[in-house]
C-alpha cells in the first residue's frame, strides 16, 4: 500500500493536528503499509514527503495507472467523515503473524497513552484557566461591592448637602421676609 498514488476528489480541511488539508486535484501518496484506518489514509503531498497527515479515503481516487484499493462508494458531493484518525486502531494485514498483532497492539496502546496524556494536560490547563477566571471574577465582585458602597456614601453626602442648602435658603427667605416686614 505504501507509495500508492491518489488524486483528491474533494477539498478537505483538516480539523485535527494529525489530519492533512488537501484541495481537489491534489496528488497524494500513501506513506506506509498500515493501509486504511477506519476510513482514513496516512498520505503525504506528492513531492513533499514531510507534509503528511490523514485524509478520508472517500475523498480520494486511485490514479488510473495503478491498481485500485477496496472499492468505495463515491458521490458527487463530498462525503462526511464521522471518525477521526486520532482514534483509529492500527490496521493489521490479514494473515499476519502474532508478532505483527503484538506490535500493532503495542503501537495502539502507546497511542492511547499519548492521547490520554495530552487530554490530561489539556484538562489541567483548562482547570487552571477556569480557576484564574474565577479568582478574577471574585476580585471584580469585591471591587464592585466596594464601589457600590462608596457610591451610596456619596449619594448620602450629596443629599445631606442639598438639605443643608435648602435649610439655608429657607432661613435666608425668612430673614428677608422679616426684614421686609419690619
Amino acid at each position: 500500500m505504501a507509495g500508492r498514488v491518489y488524486r483528491v476528489d474533494h477539498d478537505f480541511t483538516a480539523t485535527e493536528s494529525v489530519e492533512l488539508s488537501v484541495s481537489k486535484g491534489d496528488v497524494v501518496v500513501t506513506v506506509d503499509d498500515s493501509g486504511e484506518q477506519d476510513g482514513w489514509l496516512l498520505v503525504s503531498k506528492r513531492g513533499l514527503p514531510s507534509v503528511r497527515g490523514y485524509v478520508p479515503v472517500s475523498y480520494l481516487s486511485v490514479l488510473p495507472s495503478l491498481p485500485a484499493p477496496t472499492p468505495a462508494v463515491r458521490s458527487s458531493s463530498p462525503p462526511r467523515s464521522t471518525s477521526s484518525p486520532r482514534l483509529a486502531s492500527p490496521a493489521v494485514p490479514a494473515g499476519s503473524s502474532v508478532d505483527n498483532y503484538e506490535t500493532a497492539f503495542e503501537q495502539h496502546h502507546s497511542y492511547i497513552r499519548e492521547v490520554l496524556r495530552r487530554r490530561e494536560q489539556t484538562f489541567s490547563r483548562l482547570e487552571s484557566a477556569i480557576q484564574a477566571q474565577q479568582r478574577r471574577i471574585s476580585d471584580l465582585l469585591d471591587r464592585n461591592s466596594q464601589l457600590t458602597t462608596r457610591i451610596v456614601e456619596l449619594d448620602n453626602r450629596i443629599e445631606e448637602e442639598r438639605r443643608r442648602w435648602r435649610d439655608a435658603i429657607e432661613s435666608e427667605k425668612k430673614a428677608v421676609q422679616q426684614f421686609a416686614s419690619s
